[in-house]
């Protein structure tokens, strides 16, 4: 049955894009039933994106050995409060914002924007995600990311061996509330404000095609 929707499934998928790696291909690991709708339209989009150094722009993650809460929400829906609240001496953050701020010295809110800023805090942020198959330094992983699809949020689960998934359910009018209000988003606050709507519009889209 298709791991997505339960039809009959008609389609062996590689849950990682094999890309050429014969040892991937016939790894039956990397295999998962799919029906050809979802393989077309849904899979078929996240490999899209994976181009682009979204969340398939690392397919050989492995499994993590230390346990992993995935927080998804647009910006200002609060996820930095809710792992800062819920973090003990000994977790690890990872947050492709507090990533891009080390890199360059600034702030979360104002670290630069660029294609390559962006590049370069994903390659560093891919090497924390690898290194956490062979992590015995920490206690828990908090794995900070957007991801307003639920097929995104699924695959990331399923690459870190079943992260426990938390999605902030605030309200748009209230991300972008907490948005006007943060003066540590001076400057910023336009293309924020764009990011929160982009969020909410993607998870309604997605959500009605999986009700179609």
């Amino acid at each position: 049955m298709c791991v997505r929707c339960h039809a009959p499934a008609t389609v062996v998928d590689h849950i990682a894009p094999h890309r050429g790696d014969q040892a991937l291909f016939w790894d039956k690991g990397n295999w998962q039933p799919l029906c050809k709708p979802c393989h077309d339209r849904a899979k078929q989009g996240e490999e899209k994106r994976s181009a682009r150094g979204g969340v398939l722009a690392h397919p050989f993650l492995r499994p993590s050995r230390v346990p992993v809460t995935l927080v998804c929400g647009p910006p200002g829906s609060g996820k930095s409060t809710y792992v800062e609240k819920h973090r003990r001496p000994g977790d690890i953050v990872i947050d492709l914002d507090l990533i891009k701020a080390k890199l360059f010295h600034t702030t979360s809110h104002q670290a630069p924007r660029s294609a390559e800023a962006t590049r370069q805090a994903l390659l560093e942020r891919n090497q924390i995600l690898t290194g956490l198959a062979d992590d015995h330094l920490h206690e828990h992983v908090w794995f900070i990311v957007s991801a307003p699809e639920q097929a995104e949020r699924d695959l990331w689960q399923r690459k870190l061996r079943n992260a426990r998934l938390v999605v902030m359910d605030t309200p748009l009018e209230e991300c972008l509330r907490r948005i006007r209000a943060d003066v540590s988003r001076e400057g910023q606050r336009d293309w924020m404000e764009d990011l929160v709507h982009q969020w909410f519009a993607r998870a309604r889209r997605e959500k009605d095609l999986r009700n179609v």
